[in-house]
């Protein structure tokens, strides 16, 4: 949020020989190029800033957009895509904050302009509590794994990779997905999974969330794997941000800890790939959410 009208900011942080750090706005949001940032950029090789808004454009569902750097530094704005009936951003890193909409985080890989933009979609809109709004009123979706490719022509083609289903599969992904050497996918979801605990309730099935990876098949064909489906106990629920990964395998990320009107701690937690394909979980540190 902030900038003109409150619909947020790309800014920059450089520190001085003091040691303090100036912020400098690389761009601010209106209506017409986007709304409401959620989540972190992505650089690609070239320096170019990549993201995207949950709501404004064309359609008031979000946009795709890029920032490039020019002499004097200034950053040049476009927006590469406008989104029907979508709602995404995009995000590199764990700066999420609480997700306040059905948004979605995109996932850019670090390349060449001209190259594949990778990421998750939502098409529902923005979601209020239950004691606010039925599950009934909510257009069908429970987000997707889909790529962007830029065309000759300055357009951008979308193919859907994964439909979730907002059950045991997970469902509203609100992180950016990273990739391994292999080419697999790991990412979480907000909500869905199933699970224990009920005030994990989310809007088209129980969950708390889950952590996932989207492996290749073959002919572009992915399929989807549930690593670990949080309880909403002392592994926390909701994870929001994207998780990072170490030479090891080894997966770490955090939860919101927030479930419909109820606060759960929020945590740091880890998985480890083990015997059996299984990834035993390991809370690394619990924060409590009533300070």
């Amino acid at each position: 949020m902030g900038g003109r009208g409150t619909y947020g900011t790309v800014f920059k942080l450089s520190r001085q020989s003091d040691g303090t750090w100036v912020e400098t706005i690389l761009h601010a949001f209106s209506a017409n190029d986007g709304t409401d940032l959620q989540g972190g950029l992505r650089m690609d090789a070239h320096g170019n800033l990549f993201g995207t808004t949950v709501g404004g454009g064309n359609y008031g569902s979000g946009v795709v957009f890029e920032l490039q750097p020019q002499p004097g530094g200034i950053y040049s704005f476009a927006v590469h895509s406008s989104l029907p009936t979508l709602t995404a951003s995009l995000t590199s890193m764990a700066l999420s904050p609480p997700p306040r909409y059905s948004s979605t985080m995109l996932a850019v890989s670090s390349a060449p302009p001209h190259s594949a933009v990778l990421g998750r979609v939502h098409t529902t809109g923005p979601p209020a509590r239950p004691a606010e709004r039925s599950r009934d009123s909510f257009p069908a979706g429970c987000g997707t794994v889909f790529k962007l490719t830029p065309q000759s022509n300055g357009s951008w083609s979308k193919r859907i990779l994964y439909n979730f289903q907002g059950g045991a599969d997970g469902g509203f992904p609100v992180a950016g997905v990273i990739r391994d050497a292999n080419g697999v996918f790991y990412g979480a979801t907000w909500q869905g999974g199933g699970g224990t605990n009920p005030n994990c309730d989310s809007y088209y099935d129980t969950g708390c969330g889950v952590v996932f990876s989207l492996s290749s098949y073959g002919a572009g064909h992915f399929v989807e794997k549930v690593l670990y489906t949080f309880q909403g106990q002392s592994d926390g629920a909701n994870p929001i941000a994207t998780l990072l990964r170490d030479r090891l395998g080894n997966l770490y990320g955090t939860t919101n800890g927030l479930i419909f009107g109820s606060y759960q701690n929020s945590t740091v937690f880890e998985l480890s790939p083990a015997a059996g394909g299984t990834w035993p979980e390991n809370t690394l540190y619990s924060f409590d959410n009533r300070r």
